[in-house]
């Protein structure tokens, strides 16, 4: 099946995801994102930043809640670079969660 048309169900399930969930499912959405962002890396930006920010408004706790999305945050900046990442958070979150997005990406 073509990554592109997996992208917005899997963002869905993952913003539906229990606490328990979510971090398997950042792990998937984050692999996805790998195999979808040399063809459509648009597609990638606009479906999985949303989820990014939403993971950083709700807090990273839960040490595997944090791991997870550490990694998922650090996928994203392999793909997009951390300065097209930054720049995005600049505009979508408030200062102090793009400080912990600092803290998490580097």
């Amino acid at each position: 099946m073509y990554p592109a048309s997996l992208s917005p169900a899997m963002a869905a399930a993952t913003r539906k995801a229990n606490i328990k969930q979510k971090p398997f499912m950042l792990t998937m959405f984050n692999r996805l994102n790998f195999n979808l962002y040399p063809t459509k890396p648009k597609q990638v930006e606009v479906v999985a930043l949303p989820i990014l920010w939403e993971c950083l408004k709700a807090g990273v706790a839960d040490s595997e809640i944090r791991k997870a999305v550490t990694e998922f945050a650090k996928g994203l900046q392999q793909l997009m670079g951390e300065r097209a990442l930054l720049d995005q958070a600049s505009m979508e979150v408030d200062p102090p969660r793009k400080k912990l997005l600092e803290s998490l990406i580097r």
